[in-house]
């Protein structure tokens, strides 16, 4: 049906390399306590009022983000659901040559995103969005440290047949995608 549009679509079949509108995405790197960095496929939206984590990649690798507590918050969805944020986590964030002091809560996306870059986050790398380049350009606060981050979406697939899956996304994130883990690979077709 032509009428149905998407109004928020992440991954879908129909996003290719083309001139199609498709949301912003690039690699966030979070900086564990003993210099482990876990690599997140981080959407852009600066309608989000807080930064987030899905549930299904926190529990792949909480144990290399040190401290994180449980979270009291409830996080209203867009849809007026209310879902519980499971735990938050504060600490170094980079994107390209920027690093930020920053939060995120934790909840289940069902598979929506792996990390929501939301409003706060966004703020503190100073973020402005060109939609005519699908580019964002940060900064440190002292206003060096210029980076243009540029649609990982828009960049070289993994495989044209995992749909949605980048090269730049951690190991982790590509076996949560296909199903199963690295302990426990998914079954094989005969």
């Amino acid at each position: 049906n032509n009428d149905l549009i998407d109004l928020y679509a992440v991954g879908h079949e129909a996003v290719t390399r083309g001139d199609d509108e498709v949301p912003f995405k690039h690699t966030l790197k979070i900086n564990g306590p003993k210099g482990e960095i876990v690599r997140v496929s981080a959407l852009f939206d600066g309608a989000a009022m807080v930064a987030a984590m899905c549930w299904s990649i926190f529990k792949q690798v909480k144990h290399r983000l040190g401290t994180w507590r449980e979270s009291k918050k409830r996080l209203q969805m867009a849809n007026g659901d209310i879902v519980p944020s499971k735990a938050v986590w504060k600490g170094r964030m980079t994107l390209g040559k920027v690093e930020v002091e920053g939060e995120f809560e934790v909840f289940d996306s069902k598979g929506g995103w792996a990390f929501l870059l939301g409003k706060p986050l966004l703020h503190l790398f100073r973020a402005q969005q060109d939609f005519s380049t699908d580019t964002v350009t940060i900064a440190d606060r002292q206003g060096g440290n210029i980076t243009i981050l540029y649609n990982e979406i828009r960049q070289s697939k993994l495989s044209d047949n995992i749909i949605g899956v980048n090269l730049t996304l951690d190991v982790k994130q590509v076996a949560t995608y296909m199903g199963g883990s690295e302990a426990k690979p998914p079954p094989r077709a005969v």
